[in-house]
C-alpha cells in the first residue's frame, strides 16, 4: 500500500484579517486550491497551524468510508480546528496522505469494505507522532497510547547510555 503526500493547503479565513473561524465559503475556496482528485480520494488528513515560520500539528483523521471532501470538514472535526485556532493564531494548513491504487498511478476511493485496512495504522502511526510533536493535539481517540506507552530509549523515553538500549537503538533505528 502505497501513500502519496498532497500539501501542505492553507485554509483561506476571508472576511478580515482577525477571522478565526472556517466557514462554508472558506471550506469551498480551499476544494478549488486543491490538486485535481483529492476531494474524491481517500486517506489520511493532518490539520496544523503555522506561526512564526513553526508548524504544529493539532488534529489527525480517515477519510476511508467517505471520501477527504465528506469527512475532514464535518462539523464537529470543524470544533476542533476552532478550539486549535483559540490556542494557537496561525494559518491553518491540511496535509493529506492519500492512498493510491496498487499501480501508484491512480488515487484510491473510499470503500466500505475493509479493503483499506491500511488506513486505521497509517491513521494511528501519524495521531501518534503529531502527539509526540504536541501534546494538546484534539484527537480523543488514539491519543492513550502516546500519552502512556514509554520504551527505554526509544518512545517518551531519550536515554540510551545503557548498552543494550543503545545497540537495539542502532540495529533499529540509526543508519
Amino acid at each position: 500500500m502505497y501513500y502519496k503526500i498532497h500539501g501542505p493547503y492553507e485554509i483561506p479565513l476571508q472576511e478580515g484579517e482577525f477571522k478565526r473561524r472556517i466557514d462554508k465559503k472558506d471550506i469551498e475556496k480551499f476544494w478549488n486550491s486543491a490538486d485535481a482528485g483529492l476531494e474524491g480520494a481517500c486517506g489520511v488528513y493532518v490539520f496544523s497551524i503555522e506561526k512564526n515560520s513553526q508548524e504544529k500539528p493539532w488534529y489527525v483523521g480517515k477519510a476511508k468510508n467517505q471520501s477527504f471532501s465528506k469527512e475532514c470538514f464535518t462539523s464537529h472535526k470543524i470544533v476542533r480546528y476552532h478550539e486549535a485556532l483559540e490556542i494557537s493564531k496561525g494559518t491553518p494548513m491540511m496535509y493529506f496522505l492519500v492512498r493510491m491504487t496498487p499501480d501508484k498511478r491512480r488515487m484510491s476511493s473510499p470503500s466500505n469494505k475493509d479493503g483499506h485496512a491500511s488506513i486505521n495504522h497509517v491513521e494511528q502511526m501519524f495521531i501518534t507522532m503529531g502527539y509526540q510533536k504536541n501534546n494538546d493535539i484534539r484527537n480523543k481517540q488514539g491519543t492513550r497510547n502516546a500519552r502512556d506507552l514509554v520504551v527505554e530509549g526509544f518512545y517518551n523515553h531519550q536515554d540510551r547510555r545503557r548498552k543494550g538500549v543503545s545497540r537495539l537503538y542502532g540495529l533499529l533505528v540509526s543508519q
